[in-house]
């Protein structure tokens, strides 16, 4: 299966990444929601984590909204 990013050393608990409009990576544990004002993903953090920034670029090209993958099974 393809997929659109590396979830190789992604920790257990992320369950969905994304990029934002700049290209950076962002890890959420729970499914976010589109933010056209911030042209990124959104999480309400439910726990210490929640959404955070990895600050390493992505490997994802294309648009970001076209981002959102949910960790493959």
């Amino acid at each position: 299966m393809e997929t659109k990013y590396y979830w190789s050393g992604v920790p257990e608990e992320v369950k969905w990444i994304s990029t934002d409009w700049e290209g950076w990576k962002l890890f959420h544990t729970s499914i976010p929601t589109k933010n056209d004002n911030t042209m990124s993903f959104d999480s309400i953090a439910t726990d210490s984590i929640g959404y955070s920034a990895c600050y390493e670029y992505s490997e994802f090209i294309g648009d970001w909204e076209d981002s959102l993958e949910e960790r493959p099974e």
